[in-house]
């Protein structure tokens, strides 16, 4: 719809078409519809139709529909929400079930909200299309929530709705722990959340004893080689024989009870970054709860920072670089999340000179 004139000046902005291919695309379309409302319904009413045509008559919004944008808008505004504290670097499969969780939530509130209320209100308001759109939109949810798409349930009868991993990797965060689904499905739910949560504890450790628990030793690394003035063999058969060469744990404990058997670290500021330091000091006294840790913490809670990849590797493989190969692009998109962009050095004379944007060069 082009807009132009006199209205254009109201406020300068634009409508937003919605994208398939671009997130939360129909919020922030409806979202700028309602911000130029009035803008909308002027041009709309001094629309002259052209000879031959009916015009916009059946494309005007009326009272009804503005209604219902509203509405919509404010129940994708959570998907909004969700989106922008879960894409990027500093997340992780740790905040994926808290997330969805609270979508969830919110959506059965609304639905329940909408099928509660009478079909039709003072003002002639029907709430039929809206309590379709929040139906649908909690069976999608509930769709991503116990996992349909992996037919975990029928894989795995005995298991846990989800993949262990979605629980996993939040036990693993030493700001969290259990303390949220403590939280959620202990102090302030039923019998049912539970069993839950007693389930969610055996996949874990279960999870934990068959793929990481006593899989990588603890190696015992000689110290740096120290360089003295004057070589002295006496002097160092001393050192050498009071180094540790071989150790063997004390206690025979389990690291995963012992770990979840203390407090949680209070830090409300603590996100993805902090959880990865404390089990990077960790590494090498307790390797196995470590690696458990970090493998999980490598995986992202949505598709954004892959889809970045694609976007920078394009970047790479300009029309010079057509016989590069799957791994040497990986190695660049590494070498790239590593160290960061390159600068750009002054008179470069080098082939990709004119490629002075590339992330990576050559």
């Amino acid at each position: 719809m082009i807009v132009g004139g006199d209205l254009a000046e109201f406020d300068r902005l634009e409508l937003i078409q919605n994208n398939s291919t671009r997130w939360n695309s129909w919020f922030h379309s409806i979202t700028r519809a309602l911000n130029v409302r009035e803008r909308l319904e002027i041009f709309s009413a001094r629309h002259v139709p052209g000879k031959g045509s009916h015009g916009i008559a059946n494309f005007k919004l009326d009272g009804q529909h503005w209604f219902e944008l509203e509405k919509i808008e404010l129940a994708l505004k959570d998907f909004y929400a969700a989106t922008l504290l879960s894409e990027g670097k500093k997340t992780s499969l740790a905040d994926w079930f808290s997330t969805l969780d609270c979508l969830l939530r919110e959506i059965n509130e609304t639905k329940d909200h909408y099928d509660t209320i009478d079909t039709e209100d003072d003002n002639n308001f029907t709430w039929k299309y809206l309590q379709g759109c929040a139906d649908a939109a909690w069976s999608k949810c509930e769709e991503y929530y116990s996992n349909q798409q992996l037919n975990w349930q029928n894989r795995f009868p005995e298991d846990t709705d989800l993949p262990p991993a979605y629980y996993a990797a939040q036990i693993l965060d030493p700001y969290r722990k259990w303390a949220w689904f403590r939280q959620e499905w202990v102090l302030q739910a039923g019998k049912e959340k539970q069993k839950w949560f007693d389930n969610a504890q055996s996949a874990v450790k279960q999870l934990w004893e068959t793929e990481y628990k006593g899989r990588y030793a603890v190696e015992m690394l000689p110290p740096p080689v120290r360089k003295e003035r004057y070589p002295d063999p006496a002097f160092d058969r001393q050192r050498e024989h009071k180094r540790i060469r071989i150790d063997a744990p004390v206690s025979a404990a389990d690291l995963y009870e012992q770990y979840i058997s203390t407090d949680r670290l209070h830090d409300d500021e603590a996100g993805c970054d902090e959880a990865i330091a404390y089990w990077l000091s960790r590494y090498d006294s307790q390797r196995d709860l470590a690696r458990f840790a970090l493998d999980l913490f490598a995986i992202s809670p949505m598709s954004d920072e892959c889809e970045r990849l694609f976007s920078s590797a394009k970047l790479t493989i300009v029309d010079r670089r057509g016989r590069l190969k799957a791994d040497i692009i990986e190695a660049c998109e590494c070498l790239r999340a590593w160290y960061g962009k390159p600068r750009v050095e002054e008179n470069n004379d080098s082939e990709d000179s004119e490629n002075d944007d590339d992330w990576v060069t050559s």
